[in-house]
Order: structure tokens, then sequence, then C-alpha cells
């Protein structure tokens, strides 16, 4: 699997216009879902067979509207995410390849805890609000993965995906839910926040309790992508 920064820089390059990217040389857009609210790039190792679908956060005030509405961290149901859209589109790719991840900052970190459980594929988020709550109310939907168990598959690979960096932290976890200490949510998801986020202290998350990063640089603000990029650039020095 790529590195930790690899999945950083997705989540904040998917915000570009249409087919824009600043990823260059080991990942290129595959394909892409572009509907109201709701916006899935998948990109594709050009040396390996790795696939990661990036799902965008909130880019507007329409985008507000509608998280606010379903629920994320305001009370209410989901019914505003896109979830039929969402699955639709990534479930062909967990069907078809082998190593598939999912990633995505804000609202995408949403739909990635929301998607994990579904398909049962490894995930990674940036600055994301707790779903818990929200996957409750989902009787409707197909999630296959038990909520406070492991999903066996994707233990090894959820805990490679950072070691040099931050997988001891994802691997004390795993073992203490393994072993019954731990009474969290357990998708495959690895979750990431800057020091002063405040959209990911709300909710519950699945997967990892939200693993903090220390920034250097709020700048241009604390929910932003840059500094998170930034700050793991400088501790790979």
């Amino acid at each position: 699997m790529s590195h930790l920064i690899d999945l950083a820089k997705m989540a904040d390059d998917v915000y570009l216009d249409a087919n824009e990217s600043r990823l260059h040389g080991n990942w290129a857009i595959k394909d892409a879902l572009n509907v109201e609210n709701l916006r899935i790039r998948a990109y594709e190792g050009t040396r390996s067979k790795t696939l990661v679908l990036c799902i965008r956060g909130t880019a507007n005030t329409q985008d507000l509207v509608v998280s606010d509405l379903a629920g994320i961290g305001l009370g209410g149901g989901v019914l505003g995410l896109k979830m039929n859209d969402a699955v639709a589109f990534t479930s062909d790719y967990a069907r078809s390849s082998k190593d598939v991840w999912l990633t995505g900052h804000s609202l995408g970190g949403a739909y990635v805890q929301i998607l994990s459980c579904i398909l049962n594929v490894p995930g990674v988020t940036f600055n994301a609000p707790g779903v818990v709550s929200m996957i409750n109310q989902m009787d409707g939907h197909p999630v296959i993965a038990a909520l406070g168990g492991i999903a066996g598959a994707g233990m090894g690979v959820l805990a490679s995906i950072a070691s040099p960096l931050f997988g001891k932290d994802i691997v004390d976890f795993i073992t203490k839910s393994a072993a019954g200490a731990s009474n969290n949510a357990f998708g495959t998801v690895a979750n990431y926040r800057g020091n002063l986020d405040p959209v990911s202290k709300v909710g519950v998350h699945v997967g990892t309790p939200p693993i903090t990063i220390n920034l250097a640089s709020q700048k241009p603000h604390p929910h932003s992508m840059v500094p998170l990029i930034a700050a793991l650039e400088n501790r790979k020095k």
C-alpha cells in the first residue's frame, strides 16, 4: 500500500476542478463520479495495481447544508447523503480489485467510514466526524461488517499503512480490540485529525479513535488538508 502521505494528498487533490490533478508520476485518475454534493475519484497506481477511491469533503455552501441535514454533528438522519450513488460506484471496484482503499477528508471521511463497513474495504480519514450514530440508523442499507468486531481481512493491511509514522497506535488499538479490551466500533478504518480541527471531535468514529497530528501551522485554517500534509511530510524527514 502507498504511504499515508499519498492518501493525504489524494484527499486534498479531489477538491480540484474536473480532471485536474496535482498528483503525477505514481498515480493517475482512472475514473470519477460527480453527482450533486458527491464527488469520488478512483486513483490508480501507475506502478502497481493499487486503487484508491477518494471522496471529496465539503466544498461549498450547498454541501454544508446537506451535511448538516444528514446529521453529521447536528443530529438527524442519513437521507441527505448520496449513499446509494456512493455504494454503486465503489462496490464495482471493491469486487473487481484485490487492492482497494478508501480515503477522504471531512464529509468525505464520513462516507469512508460507512462504505468501509458496507464493502469491508480498508479506509483512511482526515479531519472527519464520527458516524457510528448514523450507521445505527441505516437499517435499510446492506452493512455487512459488524461494528464492535474486527473485520479480519483488513487487520493486517490497516496496521501496515503507516508504521514509520503512526503504525504503533493502530496496532495497539487492533490488539486491544481483538482481545475484547475496547468497546469502540471497529471497521477497517484509520482516522487522523489535526490537533485543532473541530469537525473530528464530533461523534464516535468507525475504526480507530482519531489519531492526533500536531501541526506546526494551522494555515489556511485548522480544518484544511494543507497543514496536515505539511506535518506528515515533516515527519517523514
